[in-house]
């Protein structure tokens, strides 16, 4: 099994003990087709910054990730804290058999500004609930409308190594390189999805804690990010589903 091959599991609860079935599914990536960029919108955040330049959380999918901006999070005292960022699709995703996400962090500017501790989710509420296109103070939502994404690889560009927590996070370590793009997959059965939530997160093994790796401040530019979503090939729905299936007899069987 490589890299690229997700692992699915299903969980069951069996008079009080937890059971992992080793119903596993080893499906590559590769056994998705069409993948399909989702076009974003509603660019909405808690904090954008306005010291030393603009960088707005709506230059983060301007389609133009070498124009020298980007989403960044420096205060004007010189700080950087936790902050979130949504965006809304501007059509319902996701597929009943489920979808093979692929995000696309891209951060071009130089100089390490790029994140150190990120997690990325979903939700399907309603768009008149969250984004309302703020730069800064902007509705993220209640945090009750998002889903964890649970990540199946997360790889960077420039040496950086990504590591994949249990509570969906995702933290760089390593060589931290002036530039880098981040790619990272998740394989979700949510549909109806209206949007996607990044989520930049404090790390006492970064620069100030983060949420970046800009060794001065602990800031970041996420010049820009992009998302992919790709439906199973039927003979990889037939293995999800089926696995699903054998997992519901096998929970009907117990309880019987």
């Amino acid at each position: 099994m490589d890299a690229n091959t997700p692992t699915i599991r299903s969980t069951f609860l069996l008079r009080g003990l937890v059971l992992t079935a080793i119903l596993l599914a080893f499906v590559s990536t590769s056994a998705f087709a069409n993948p399909v960029q989702f076009i974003l919108s509603s660019a909405t955040a808690t904090f954008s910054q306005s010291t030393g330049g603009v960088f707005n959380v709506s230059q983060a999918i301007d389609g133009t990730p070498n124009d020298g901006d980007g989403w960044a999070i420096l205060e004007s005292n010189g700080n950087t804290n936790p902050q979130i960022a949504v965006f809304q699709t501007q059509t319902n995703q996701g597929f009943v058999g489920g979808v093979m996400l692929t995000f696309n962090l891209i951060q071009v500017l130089g100089f390490q500004h790029t994140i150190g501790d990120f997690r990325l989710s979903v939700t399907s509420a309603p768009r008149t609930t969250y984004a309302d296109g703020l730069q800064t103070g902007g509705n993220v939502g209640l945090p009750g409308i998002w889903t964890t994404l649970t990540p199946l690889t997360a790889v960077a560009t420039g040496g950086a190594n990504l590591t994949i927590n249990p509570d969906g996070s995702i933290l760089a370590s390593g060589p931290s390189p002036a530039t880098s793009t981040y790619t990272v997959t998740a394989f979700t059965l949510q549909t109806g999805i209206t949007g996607i939530r990044l989520e930049v997160l404090a790390d006492a093994s970064l620069p100030t804690n983060g949420p970046g790796r800009q060794p001065s401040n602990g800031n970041f530019v996420l010049s820009q990010i992009t998302l992919d979503a790709a439906v199973p090939e039927p003979s990889t729905l037939s293995l999800l589903i089926g696995g699903s299936t054998l997992g519901l007899l096998f929970l009907r069987r117990r309880k019987n």
